[in-house]
């Protein structure tokens, strides 16, 4: 059936006005601005933590950092690091370079090197 034939047949019915085209789905520009302010908020948990690491909070505060803050900082590293170390192509090393514990990078979901195979290598003969 041809497309004047389906607009006759859909105004005998009572349909009224045959549509010239579909209407377009617009995208919604929100959706770049959520996933580019997560991945903001996704640095920033990852700075946090590595200033807490580098020496008990920001240069101007010097003082100790309480455990809870400590554990909050943690957690919240646990659960971007490995998305954000993928994106910005971090290894594992760089992680232990700057002094972030093995247990957390465990959590965060890195395969940390095997130290027991290294350290074998290293005390057997060649």
């Amino acid at each position: 059936m041809s497309d004047w034939a389906m607009r006759e047949f859909a105004e005998a019915d009572g349909y009224g006005r045959w549509p010239a085209r579909r209407p377009e789905r617009h995208r919604s520009h929100r959706c770049k601005a959520q996933v580019m302010n997560a991945l903001h908020d996704q640095q920033e948990l990852v700075r946090q933590y590595l200033e807490l690491l580098r020496g008990g909070g920001d240069a101007g505060r010097p003082e100790a950092v309480d455990d809870a803050t400590r554990a909050d900082a943690e957690v919240a590293f646990t659960e971007v690091a490995l998305a954000y170390g993928r994106r910005h192509h971090i290894d594992v090393e760089t992680w232990m370079a700057v002094r972030v514990p093995l247990d957390v990078l465990r959590r965060a979901g890195f395969r940390l090197p095997d130290t027991s195979e290294q350290e074998s290598s290293r005390n057997s003969p060649r």
